[in-house]
């Protein structure tokens, strides 16, 4: 693993800074409430009686600086008379999504567009992060804020951190930190590579978001960390994913760095037998050497479940 990164939940994050159906409309109010689950600050919120056309009530130490930054109007100018022109400000606007609010500010202060984090993120990559869920937020919101700031002219592409060929995009935060398929899908349609995202998406159980890259393309033979997104569904025993993977062709005998297999590594945890009869009907072999000369077929043939012993001589002699 690169100096200065780490793995954490499956995703690739800077260490010391923390943890890898398009709609329609603009940026103003689509007509649905949508509920605003954070302040200005960051902080929870508590709900009380600060409104704004198509916005349930809010509250918090600073739901009235909240509704500042929330109110605007058609030209996502402030219905009181402020624009969110600071760093802070911009960043609670993004976060809940207020597309309007977001434009009016980088209008006013250009040279923010620009503007990336402790965490090397920009606008786009801050917006793709948010978990709607978590916020109360519909996360289809985050698709007018998308398209305003590439029409600004972020880089759908622009990586918040690198390791090796392996880019920390926009459409990487939306999987792995977002899990906001519209939002993924919204990027891909505005020419986002798919690459990056699958340990993301394998990890994360989310079989949607896999068929989604799938679909879209992804190399399923990429190496990041000396994984490929099947070998770190192996690793980490996402198995609905590692199946989804194998459905899709993925090769089910890359060998990594020690010359262990997906077989080597689900042995190495005990996984259940069901898994290695999966990995079996794609093609998995067991002959296959790690850097210590043994094989998964030897190993499975001296455990004392004879169900391993059956399985052992498919993987081996590629009968399944």
């Amino acid at each position: 693993m690169a100096r200065g990164l780490r793995l954490v939940d499956g995703t690739r994050e800077r260490i010391g800074v923390g943890p890898v159906a398009m709609r329609g409309g603009g940026g103003g109010p689509t007509g649905a409430t949508r509920r605003l689950g954070t302040c200005s600050r960051g902080c929870d919120s508590q709900r009380v009686g600060v409104e704004r056309p198509g916005v349930e009530p809010i509250a918090g130490p600073d739901a009235v600086l909240l509704a500042r930054l929330s109110k605007t109007d058609h030209e996502g100018r402030s219905l009181m008379g402020v624009v969110p022109t600071s760093k802070s400000r911009l960043t609670a606007c993004v976060r809940a999504f207020d597309a309007g609010a977001v434009v009016a500010g980088l209008k006013s202060r250009p040279e923010l567009l620009y503007h990336v984090d402790e965490r090397g993120r920009n606008w786009l990559h801050l917006c793709a992060s948010v978990d709607a869920r978590v916020g109360g937020l519909d996360p289809a919101d985050a698709i007018p804020l998308a398209g305003a700031l590439l029409d600004l002219g972020i880089d759908v592409n622009a990586a918040a951190f690198t390791e090796g060929t392996w880019r920390a995009t926009p459409l990487w935060y939306a999987v792995s930190r977002g899990g906001n398929i519209d939002l993924a899908r919204y990027l891909l349609a505005s020419g986002s590579s798919p690459e990056h995202c699958l340990w993301a998406a394998v990890y994360r159980d989310d079989l949607d978001m896999v068929a989604l890259l799938v679909d879209a393309g992804a190399n399923l033979e990429a190496v990041a960390e000396a994984e490929t997104p099947l070998l770190h569904a192996a690793k980490y025993s996402r198995f609905r994913g590692a199946k989804a993977l194998l459905e899709a062709g993925a090769d089910p005998d890359y060998r990594d760095v020690r010359g262990m297999t997906a077989l080597h590594y689900m042995l190495k945890k005990r996984s259940d037998i069901r898994h290695f009869r999966t990995f079996a009907a794609y093609g998995a072999r067991g002959d296959i050497p790690d850097r210590d000369g043994r094989t998964a077929a030897a190993i499975m043939s001296r455990k004392r479940d004879p169900a391993f012993h059956v399985a052992a001589a498919q993987l081996a002699s590629g009968s399944h």
